[in-house]
């Protein structure tokens, strides 16, 4: 599925989807970002997750990583992958980054695109993850004043 992607879309709903995500596609996502900075193939690998003190280590590596990563408040209960040809999406907790028992796949026009819309309108709200990290960091915001930063 990401591999022959032009464009990825990560929505995590959890900390545990969020490490799920980076222990097992990390290798692959740094190859797409590869493409995308090297030779130019790709449009990037961008992900939407809540940044709190659970997910702060992993969002950082994945910033430093060159992905694009955005704050969100609050998403809901469904994590899913996208790229521009099929979704896979999931409504398991992924608690600790255990691998999902139940995950959908569909590669219907359709459903990319409303997929694709719901998480462009979400990215446009959320707040830059270099922001959140540096509000976390300095105690400045709580998690839940994150939101609001904007």
């Amino acid at each position: 599925m990401l591999e022959r992607s032009n464009q990825v879309s990560v929505w995590v709903t959890i900390a545990g989807g969020l490490q799920f995500s980076y222990n097992n596609f990390s290798e692959i996502k740094k190859k797409l970002a590869e493409r995308q900075n090297k030779i130019g193939d790709h449009r990037g690998v961008k992900y939407i997750c809540i940044i709190n003190n659970k997910t702060l280590a992993i969002v950082k590596r994945l910033v430093d990583g060159g992905f694009q990563v955005k704050h969100i408040k609050s998403l809901p209960l469904m994590s899913f992958v996208l790229t521009d040809k099929e979704v896979g999406a999931t409504i398991e907790k992924m608690e600790r980054g255990k691998l999902v028992q139940s995950i959908l796949f569909v590669n219907e026009p359709q459903y990319v695109k409303h997929f694709n819309t719901i998480f462009e309108e979400l990215r446009e709200n959320g707040i830059d993850a270099k922001h959140g990290i540096e509000d976390i960091e300095a105690g400045r915001e709580t998690d839940e004043e994150l939101a609001d930063a904007k």
